[in-house]
């Protein structure tokens, strides 16, 4: 877009000179609207120099050049607005997809634990349980694990 508003210039710069009433009118907002403001703004300053530009009889090819850029970058931010709002339903969805990924994992492997609750080794066919311990299968396998409660005189009223 800045090339295009350089060539506009240009062509302004050769019927009017740039310090001249009529250039200071078609361009009374300055050049930094061209570059600084939004894209939206950025589009209707253009708008506005199409008009501007109307008013000279001499600026005729210039006013249609820019009315036909206004309406080019239009169209091209149109279809960026629909492919981002297209794009947003669609990670929407696949977010949905994961999410019942996830929970269709976690219920299997419930069903395998609960199905080989008692011979642990045949699940790691399935996961890879060093993930889900943090530490490896064999660690976990080999270690015993025994429970130690103190006898306290309430304990001993119990026997």
């Amino acid at each position: 877009m800045n090339s295009e508003i350089e060539n506009i210039v240009g062509q302004v710069i050769v019927v009017y000179p740039s310090k001249s009433a009529e250039y200071e009118s078609i361009f009374r907002d300055g050049m930094e609207v061209y570059y600084s403001d939004t894209y939206y703004q950025r589009i209707q300053h253009l708008g506005f120099l199409a008009d501007r530009l109307g008013l000279h009889p001499s600026m005729a090819a210039a006013k249609t050049k820019v009315a036909n850029l206004v309406i080019s970058i239009t169209a091209k931010r149109d279809d960026q607005q629909q492919k981002a709002k297209a794009l947003k339903l669609a990670s929407k969805a696949l977010e949905l997809c994961r999410i019942n990924m996830a929970d269709m994992m976690y219920a299997n492997v419930g069903l395998l634990m609960d199905k080989y609750c008692k011979t642990r080794e045949v699940i790691s066919s399935f996961f890879n349980l060093d993930l889900l311990y943090g530490r490896s299968l064999k660690a976990v396998l080999e270690k015993k694990y025994s429970l130690n409660i103190p006898v306290t005189e309430s304990s001993k009223q119990l026997y």
